[in-house]
C-alpha cells in the first residue's frame, strides 16, 4: 500500500476550542472507521504479516549455511 504524507502548508487559524473540537471529532471518526471496517483491517494486517514473514528454514531449496560444513 503506498502512503502519501498529509501536507498542511498554511493550516487555517483556529481557537483553542476548536482546535480541541476538531482533534475530539478526528478520534471519533478514526474510532467509528475502525469499528466499522475492524474484520477488514484485521486480515489486511495479517496478510501483510505473512508477506513479510521470514523464509522457512528447512524449505528443500533454502541456501542458508550448513553448521555440519567444516571450513
Amino acid at each position: 500500500m503506498k502512503t502519501f504524507p498529509l501536507l498542511l502548508n498554511e493550516p487555517p487559524p483556529l481557537s483553542d476550542e476548536a482546535a480541541t473540537q476538531l482533534l475530539d471529532f478526528l478520534h471519533e471518526l478514526i474510532n467509528g472507521f475502525e469499528n466499522y471496517y475492524a474484520p477488514q483491517l484485521l486480515r489486511a494486517a495479517q496478510e501483510q504479516a505473512l508477506d513479510r514473514s521470514q523464509p522457512d528454514l528447512f524449505a528443500e531449496d533454502h541456501q542458508g549455511l550448513d553448521d555440519d560444513v567444516s571450513s
